[in-house]
């Protein structure tokens, strides 16, 4: 079958984190399939405004509802926990993050990448909600990223660190610099030119060459047809059928 997943996230879109544990869920059968996944951090500030799109809080009822839609998606994959900071707005703001993203992205191994970035996702999202729009605190949170951290049932405390302290000071440095601002500022551009106007966004490729996008972490069925993948889908059984047929 073959084909590549683009998915644009940025580590404080609650969506984003979603369709990042959902796919990473699914990453060895997509690769098994011959499906490339790769994760892109973008600064979704940036998207929201040259795509002209608002907040859901923007509008009362949507935000009413995305307030109560939110924690159940969560739940379905394995995240009951989360929740947006209170003090979200404050705190909202990815650049610097996205930045050292970027500079490990080029500096270490993809799992590195996957790692620090489920790791920032879980310390923003996670009581008590560590804040990653400062330097200092972002280089408290990669000076305790756990090597291998897999999600919020890893304990945080004790073990080998996925960065030593002078590789924390060496990505806060490179995060500083012009070349780390241009590609993340390259980046989101990119996905505002395939049309995104929020995150997740996924540019998708299947195995006849043939792209197409979608946005947001419950468009998996859609994605996955586009594919050609044999899946699953939901299905409501008669009176009487054994759930076991799911």
């Amino acid at each position: 079958m073959g084909g590549k997943i683009d998915c644009y996230v940025d580590p404080v879109s609650w969506f984003s984190y979603i369709a990042f544990v959902d796919l990473l869920a699914n990453r060895e059968k997509l690769a098994a399939h011959g499906v490339e996944l790769e994760f892109h951090p973008v600064f979704l500030g940036g998207i929201m405004k040259a795509s002209g799109n608002n907040p859901p809080w923007m509008l009362p009822s949507r935000g009413k509802y995305y307030n109560k839609d939110s924690p159940r998606v969560a739940a379905r994959v394995g995240l009951p926990d989360i929740r947006f900071p209170p003090n979200f707005l404050a705190m909202s703001n990815s650049l610097i993050a996205l930045r050292a993203l970027h500079f490990i992205r080029a500096n270490y191994p993809t799992e590195t990448l996957l790692t620090a970035l489920r790791f920032l996702f879980h310390s923003f999202f996670t009581p008590p909600h560590r804040d990653i729009s400062k330097a200092d605190s972002l280089a408290e949170i990669l000076r305790s990223c756990p090597a291998g951290f897999d999600g919020p049932g890893r304990a945080e405390g004790g073990g080998a660190k996925l960065f030593t302290d002078a590789e924390v000071a060496a990505i806060m440095a490179g995060a500083a610099t012009d070349a780390m601002r241009a590609s993340v500022r390259d980046e989101t551009n990119e996905a505002v030119a395939k049309g995104a106007y929020g995150a997740p966004w996924l540019c998708v490729k299947n195995g006849e060459g043939k792209e197409d996008v979608f946005f947001g972490s419950d468009r998996f069925v859609y994605v996955y047809r586009h594919l050609g993948l044999p899946i699953q889908e939901l299905e409501i059984l008669a009176p009487g059928e054994s759930a076991s047929k799911l």
